[in-house]
């Protein structure tokens, strides 16, 4: 059978999808480098040609993003995040670069405060957690989740990632498991109002429900963490908290009503949406 131009072969791929206005080159020379296994940055249309069974994976692989709304990064099974990549699939939320302000902020106070021990609450793929361990002057993290499919991942993360000397995984209803005490504590936990789940996209719905629903209010998993870290903190340490862009005055609200916690600050995104807060604990 002759071979197809690749080229040629996109864009009648792309004419024939319903919805065109999704169609990013990137995400598309993405998929190509995968499913070719070169690097699409040595990738030139134009000068590829493609056999019948090469064709036939592409497409299949091309429909699961673009019609099936599987995430990229499910397809590709990698994310970059911070500094390091990460090992993703559908068990474990994508890392995002808003997370990347509550890595930053531990980095900074580590430094700052020579803080040592760290909990990664709801670590997910482990992205916060293992990025910090590899750019601050954190020398310990415990990384703990409800599902152990998650920890699967984040314990592939590590090894991925070379902090094997350096961590704990703990299966755990966030505390309930938990021995011990931390100098930080931070936590990217689901902070999705229940009644907004069916609003997201298509893409976004395809990773675990458990890390998005943050139930009727969004703040189930807050008023948890911030009631039952105080007995996990050493005195004048730190609890670091992911939000959603509109949660800030309630999350407020929620430190300012428990005595052993100060609001130090909140941190803006590259959006400008309100990203993390950082609590300092008092002393009991």
């Amino acid at each position: 059978m002759d071979k197809i131009n690749l080229s040629e072969y996109i864009k009648e791929y792309v004419s024939n999808l319903n919805n065109k206005d999704i169609i990013e080159y990137n995400d598309i020379l993405r998929i190509i480098a995968f499913v070719l296994n070169k690097d699409k940055n040595y990738i030139h249309l134009e000068d590829i040609y493609i056999n019948d069974e090469t064709s036939k994976k592409l497409k299949y692989t091309l429909d699961k993003f673009y019609i099936d709304k599987v995430p990229l990064q499910y397809i590709l099974g990698v994310q970059y995040f911070y500094n390091e990549e990460y090992i993703v699939n559908e068990n474990v939320l994508i890392p995002r670069s808003d997370s990347e302000i509550l890595v930053e902020k531990a980095i900074e106070y580590s430094y700052k405060y020579n803080l040592k021990n760290m909990l990664d609450m709801c670590s997910g793929s482990g992205c916060i957690g293992i990025s910090v361990l590899n750019n601050s002057n954190i020398e310990k993290c415990t990384f703990v989740d409800i599902s152990k499919q998650a920890l699967d991942v984040t314990n592939k993360n590590i090894i991925h990632n070379k902090v094997s000397k350096k961590v704990l995984t703990i299966k755990s209803d966030l505390f309930s498991e938990i021995n011990g005490k931390f100098d930080l504590i931070v936590s990217n936990p689901p902070y999705i109002k229940s009644s907004e789940i069916e609003n997201l996209s298509e893409y976004v719905k395809k990773e675990p429900l458990l890390a998005l629903d943050g139930g009727n209010d969004g703040l189930d998993i807050y008023k948890r963490i911030i009631n039952d870290s105080t007995n996990y903190l050493n005195d004048n340490g730190y609890l670091m908290l992911e939000i959603g862009y509109d949660e800030l005055e309630d999350i407020k609200k929620l430190i300012s009503s428990n005595e052993y916690f100060e609001l130090i600050e909140n941190v803006k995104d590259l959006g400008n949406n309100d990203r993390v807060v950082v609590c300092r604990f008092l002393q009991k």
